[in-house]
């Protein structure tokens, strides 16, 4: 698993950029389609916006998020509505899109709507981009979160699960939530994890092995590339 320093933020966000155009790329020329699986938050946002503007064959790109707050797309805190203001503009705005809230039903009520429709994505995933938190999760594998099992069982097979997180600073109000999977993660060609500030890279750097970052690292395995910066 690489592990590489940036002196800033726009440095991290460019070598993020050159290793999703080098996968999306590779991905459109081997099978005439690729796959991008985007987190939430404010590092990847730039990423999204320079991505937005390439030249890539966006009309053969499947977008979905890696997990979504369960709040409608207009919602501040809805990555879907990230997404839409940023990677979906441009020439990305051609992309096919697929996204994981559904108004009027629950995340459990929603699962097999969603999971069906993430199906038609091919595997592997060509490009995961993440995030990781204070508490150690990554997507929406929080610590104890009523789901997380399930979400993290290698023997399920569907690409999607539906999460109950533990309220804490880190979740804020928005508790439910819907998350790739192990599996989704174990068929991945390139895994791209962000993290940014001294206290994250000491979460990540520390022994417990409780912390759902171990188990997304055993489930990347030696295609996961941490990008770290101040």
């Amino acid at each position: 698993m690489a592990f590489e320093i940036f002196e800033n933020k726009t440095d991290l966000v460019e070598r993020a950029y050159e290793l999703t155009y080098e996968a999306l790329d590779v991905g459109l020329a081997q099978n005439g389609a690729a796959s991008l699986m985007c987190s939430g938050g404010s590092t990847p946002g730039p990423l999204y916006m320079q991505l937005s503007q390439s030249d890539l064959d966006w009309s053969n790109i499947n977008v979905g998020l890696v997990d979504d707050r369960w709040v409608a797309p207009d919602h501040d805190r809805s990555n879907e509505k990230l997404l839409r203001n940023t990677l979906l503009q441009n020439a990305g705005a051609s992309a096919t899109f697929y996204p994981m809230y559904v108004e009027g039903k629950t995340a459990k009520e929603a699962l097999d709507q969603r999971a069906a429709e993430f199906a038609k994505i091919s595997l592997p995933l060509d490009v995961v981009i993440l995030g990781m938190g204070p508490d150690g999760h990554s997507l929406s594998w929080f610590p104890n979160a009523d789901g997380l099992s399930t979400a993290t069982d290698p023997a399920n097979e569907k690409l999607i699960a539906a999460v109950m997180a533990n309220r804490s600073a880190v979740t804020g109000d928005e508790l439910e939530r819907m998350t790739l999977t192990y599996n989704a993660i174990a068929n991945s060609r390139e895994i791209i994890l962000l993290v940014t500030g001294d206290d994250k890279r000491e979460v990540f750097e520390n022994g417990d092995d409780n912390l759902p970052i171990r188990i997304l690292q055993k489930a990347a395995g030696d295609r996961l590339t941490t990008l770290w910066a101040p």
